[in-house]
């Protein structure tokens, strides 16, 4: 299991690494987003006290991971379908959460048309 501190670490870490993203606080600090060209793929936060990174997801992915790990619920006030808030738990490590960084970043990049995508790293 990570350690609490680790979400928001492992989330500035991986990315912020990514081609094309930059971080705001939009609403105020506490809040980290992650955008990449102004649409939103993750946000640090806290949620009951404990450190949190809600992340964009597949809606069927979504129900999946909520059902296995009790950690993972729908996004806090964000769209229940699309969004989930990840805290640390059992079976919350930092491959998962950079798992799920890559999907949300990928979400968002197909999002895009192709003449503002930025190349995806190989991977």
């Amino acid at each position: 299991m990570m350690q609490s501190i680790d979400l928001h670490a492992v989330t500035f870490e991986h990315a912020g690494a990514k081609l094309g993203v930059a971080m705001t606080q939009p609403f105020g600090p506490g809040a980290d987003v992650f955008k990449l060209r102004d649409k939103m793929f993750c946000m640090t936060m806290t949620y009951q006290g404990a450190p949190a990174v809600t992340l964009k997801c597949d809606p069927e992915r979504s129900r999946f991971l909520r059902d296995i790990h009790p950690s993972i619920i729908p996004g806090y006030h964000m769209n229940k379908q699309h969004w989930i808030t990840v805290t640390a738990g059992p079976g919350v490590d930092a491959d998962l959460l950079r798992f799920l960084l890559d999907e949300a970043y990928t979400l968002i990049w197909q999002s895009l048309p192709k003449a503002q995508r930025p190349p995806l790293a190989p991977g």
